[in-house]
């Protein structure tokens, strides 16, 4: 799979920002390709982080990055950045290929399997809860409580209610303050991963 652009990137400092929010304005600032893939070192700050782009966002999880990450973490720490930086295009290219190769082709019936599964479990419920309906009694609706007890059986000697307490719970109206999950920079929807060196 071709059509992505890897992107090196390290650093000393993120001039204050959290690590995703350096690597989303470095990429921005060097206005690279919609369809790119960021890792971004600082052996300063201790981190590392992975940003995805476009379309490596839509086929790079942040879970697929992360280990992305994760494997390319020990040869940073070794000191063996040559491996690691020639390592990462060739792990994104992978999990992408991955990706274009699960995406559901025409032709393949997965619809009518799951179809068929769920008809066929429908059924067996059915017959099973067929089965337990004639093995059950009939029973006729009574008009009061007490025609479901035996004579004799019960002996109320006296009664009374009781208020034993009282809990109520009060809940703010929640304001409408909502944010999308993924951020939205130059090169559109975006995802990652990061973690310590």
């Amino acid at each position: 799979y071709t059509g992505f652009t890897p992107i090196l990137v390290t650093t000393d400092s993120f001039d204050g920002l959290s690590a995703g929010d350096y690597a989303g304005a470095f990429y921005d600032a060097n206005d690279y390709p919609q369809d790119g893939i960021l890792l971004l070192i600082s052996l300063t700050e201790g981190q590392w982080h992975i940003l995805t782009n476009g379309a490596c966002y839509e086929q790079i999880s942040d879970r697929d990055a992360e280990k992305i990450g994760d494997n390319l973490v020990p040869m940073i720490r070794q000191g063996d950045y040559y491996e690691a930086f020639r390592e990462f295009p060739a792990l994104a290219e992978a999990y992408m290929e991955d990706a274009v190769q699960n995406v559901q082709t025409p032709g393949k019936p997965y619809g009518t399997t799951i179809a068929i599964c769920m008809g066929v479990g429908l059924l067996i419920g059915l017959i099973a809860v067929g089965i337990m309906a004639a093995r059950m009694k009939s029973v006729k609706l009574r008009g009061s409580a007490s025609d479901y007890v035996r004579p004799g059986s019960m002996q109320i000697t006296s009664s009374r209610d009781l208020f034993l307490y009282s809990h109520v719970t009060r809940t703010p109206r929640p304001k409408n303050n909502t944010s999308g999950g993924g951020s939205h920079g130059g090169g559109g929807s975006r995802g990652g991963a990061g973690g310590r060196l």
